[in-house]
């Protein structure tokens, strides 16, 4: 079985075991992760945050945003056009608006993020592993937008979905650090952010 066969059993096996989530646990969940962002965010300081808008069933950053909007740091989501992928920076809710594949992403009229390799970027996944592989939906957008813009990459995860190890392919790019619902669910693979 190729990478991609392999990726693509794994997907469905894992959409699968995150519906099954019940809503007490997910919001249990959720709070210990939004307090691992909120603590990672408050001590690196970085001078933007790029986060995905999260859908029902990943895990959240909507308190992760909310708390950016309440606390003055700018933050950035994507939009995605074509098979590009661009974060622009957003003020509020009522700069979002239902875009491709039913994702809230930034309106048109946002400005495009600035990028710098200071930025810290929050990376969705099904899964990760201990390496910071990560198994993403298929689409390869942030595989694309990893491998053209230097930036501190973050993986969310809840701790069940942490692997030993992911299939792969060359394409495919690793998050420096991993952070889940648990506090001994965490690996980073560079010795420290400089």
């Amino acid at each position: 079985m190729t990478p991609s066969e392999q990726k693509r059993a794994l997907r469905d096996k894992l959409r699968t075991m995150r519906r099954l989530i019940g809503s007490d646990e997910k919001r249990e969940k959720d709070n210990a992760l939004f307090e691992r962002q909120k603590r990672l965010i408050l001590e690196t300081k970085p001078p933007l945050v790029l986060s995905y808008i999260s859908t029902p069933e990943e895990a959240d950053t909507r308190r992760l945003i909310d708390f950016c909007f309440e606390n003055n740091i700018t933050i950035a989501a994507p939009r995605c056009e074509g098979r590009a992928m661009r974060f622009c920076v957003i003020r509020s809710t009522d700069d979002l608006e239902q875009g491709k594949f039913g994702i809230l992403e930034p309106k048109k009229e946002c400005k495009q993020a600035d990028i710098s390799e200071n930025a810290l970027c929050f990376v969705p996944g099904l899964a990760f592993d201990k390496r910071g592989h990560r198994l993403g939906y298929g689409g390869g957008f942030y595989d694309r937008f990893l491998s053209e813009n230097k930036v501190k990459t973050v993986g969310i995860c809840y701790k069940e979905y942490i692997f030993e190890r992911l299939p792969t392919d060359k394409f495919d790019k690793a998050v420096e650090l991993v952070v889940t619902d648990s506090m001994e669910e965490v690996w980073t693979t560079i010795k420290a952010w400089e």
